[in-house]
């Protein structure tokens, strides 16, 4: 994580840190972070505990025509509500193009399956596919049930924006 909220954390006092990571759960926060090819995404991360995050390493990036991507937005870890809460929205996924998604609003259902008994795994599996796929979501977001299609894409890294 290179900065947190606009604020660089490489020149704080590793003391200022802690303080700026523990916000209420459920909160969120604009991130920048450096990926392992050294670019540079903006996420917008939603807290949730450690033991709720789902792995979100499903995530393929710098994707050629024959790699897996995802939806563009990572997910919370069971809540034993219906659906899984979305933990981040990444720039320039199919979520984020889509205008219609963000960190927060509740998912319910991708290809008309019910996310409610999906395991981790099989959510990675129904998140991923080939660029350009599309897949369809159902998302109870701030203005209500939204149903729409993703278009998987590459996100966009902050040296690309």
């Amino acid at each position: 994580v290179i900065s947190i909220d606009g604020t660089d954390i490489g020149k704080l006092e590793s003391s200022a840190i802690p303080a700026l990571v523990r916000r209420p759960e459920m909160s969120t926060s604009m991130c920048v972070i450096r990926r392992k090819d050294g670019k540079l995404d903006p996420v917008s991360l939603l807290r949730g505990t450690v033991a709720d995050l789902v792995d979100d390493t499903q995530e393929v990036n710098d994707a050629g025509p024959d790699q897996l991507v995802g939806l563009g937005m990572t997910f919370l870890k069971s809540d034993g509500k219906p659906g899984r809460v979305i933990k981040r929205v990444k720039v320039g996924g199919g979520a984020e193009v889509s205008g219609k998604i963000q960190a927060g609003d509740r998912c319910y259902s991708i290809n008309q399956v019910n996310l409610d008994t999906v395991l981790d795994e099989q959510l990675r599996d129904l998140v991923l596919g080939r660029v350009g796929t599309t897949s369809s979501v159902k998302v109870r977001t701030k203005q209500g049930m939204v149903e729409c299609t993703l278009t998987r894409q590459e996100a966009l890294s902050m040296d690309e924006s």
